[in-house]
């Protein structure tokens, strides 16, 4: 077989262009970092891969949710402890008040006390976050305590039975947050049942502290209320408690999802990155190779009469 300068020429480029190829491939592997440059490379890791980021957004999504709900919990814990140091101080005051020995005006100065207490208590009622009421249900854009649309001269914990512009207050609806699949812990405490859960006598919370107001405005005794007391600082010490438990499960819901986090980080590691102290040397090899190529082209390729004629 006679072998020309011709097909020694078409070979040295077909054989430069392959290198010149392999080059490019290992300085794209590491300036990417990413052993698969192309899907079509190998279409299997790419899938992999791509199932692989998939499953960290949504991970991560859920640590999101985890977070939120996590602040929303923290700061209703905040808010039913305070609560717990207020019914503390309001039975100090009504053990006092449940004395008939008490003169008109030592009456009149726990009235005054007892209701300072309640609008703390409508505070606690109202306690945000981003702009967003705790209590409140899902009407979180409005504050659930106020004037009473039925009498102003009172202020009491409104329901909303509509949109929020045209009803102000809280409704009984529960906000959830997604942490995994068909794992949905609640965001929120309802405040309609925590504040106006009639007590045995038939009283929501914000109507009987205006009665233990009113009774010892009019110089009367409250100890007969004291029971009604023990209803309402019950249910927010059951409140608080499954609240307390929602808490701990979230919390180690988080610290699976970090687990999870870091596990598929090591399986995307694998399965996409390179090795760069292996890709270095690799390139290395591929330069000196190259070099070589040029230089036995450079060689082979001598000049011929034909290119002193052109």
């Amino acid at each position: 077989m006679r072998v020309t300068h011709g097909m020694l020429a078409s070979q040295f480029l077909a054989n430069y262009a392959r290198s010149l190829a392999r080059l490019g491939r290992l300085q794209g592997q590491l300036a990417t970092g990413k052993r698969v440059l192309k899907p079509s490379e190998d279409p299997v890791t790419a899938v992999m891969t791509l199932r692989g980021q998939a499953e960290l957004r949504a991970i991560e999504q859920y640590r999101r949710n985890g977070d939120t709900l996590l602040s929303w919990v923290r700061a209703t814990d905040a808010a039913l402890f305070e609560a717990e140091d207020l019914f503390k101080t309001l039975r100090e005051k009504m053990v006092q008040g449940a004395s008939d020995t008490l003169g008109e005006q030592a009456m009149a100065a726990l009235a005054a006390e007892i209701a300072q207490i309640k609008e703390q208590f409508g505070a606690i009622a109202n306690t945000s976050i981003g702009g967003r009421f705790l209590f409140a249900g899902t009407n979180t854009g409005e504050p659930p305590y106020g004037p009473d649309p039925a009498d102003p001269t009172k202020r009491v914990f409104r329901e909303a039975a509509g949109p929020a512009v045209q009803n102000p207050g809280g409704n009984d609806a529960v906000i959830e947050a997604t942490l995994k699949p068909g794992i949905d812990l609640p965001m929120n405490v309802i405040g309609k049942t925590l504040f106006n859960t009639p007590d045995r006598n038939g009283d929501p919370f914000f109507a009987f502290l205006d009665k233990v107001v009113e009774r010892l405005k009019g110089g009367q005794a409250v100890g007969d209320l004291l029971g009604a007391l023990d209803d309402h600082e019950d249910r927010f010490l059951r409140t608080h408690t499954t609240l307390g438990a929602v808490e701990n499960r979230l919390e180690m819901m988080m610290r699976r999802l970090e687990g999870e986090t870091a596990i598929t980080e090591e399986l995307l590691s694998r399965q996409a990155d390179v090795d760069i102290a292996e890709t270095i040397t690799r390139l290395n090899m591929q330069e000196n190779v190259h070099r070589a190529a040029l230089a036995t082209g450079a060689r082979v390729l001598l000049p011929t009469l034909v290119d002193f004629l052109r």
